[in-house]
């Protein structure tokens, strides 16, 4: 099987997953990220004004953002956004460190 069937299936069971988990943010991301990788760009900036949203969402409410720092590049945010992303990623590792 080929990796671009393979990302399909695996694009059909996170569009499963989000029926079933709408309400969980990082499910909605994890969909978009599996989006672009298979480069359906359908209803793209609907999807990254979403994106955009919801990480500005966790940020406010000093959550752990869904995105990762190494994907934030991947997206429209803004430079604070990611500086934002990655200070919220760095403390949770500093925090597993010193557990």
């Amino acid at each position: 099987m080929g990796n671009c069937v393979l990302w399909t299936l695996s694009v059909k069971l996170v569009h499963i997953y989000v029926v079933i988990e709408s309400w969980r943010r990082h499910v909605i991301l994890l969909l978009f990220c599996a989006l672009q990788i298979i480069c359906d760009w359908s209803d793209y900036d609907g999807r990254m004004k979403k994106l955009v949203h919801i990480v500005q969402e966790q940020l406010e409410k000093n959550r752990l953002p869904s995105v990762h720092p190494h994907h934030s590049m991947l997206y429209p945010l803004s430079h604070t956004q990611r500086k934002g992303i990655a200070a919220r990623h760095a403390a949770l590792c500093l925090e597993k460190v010193r557990c």
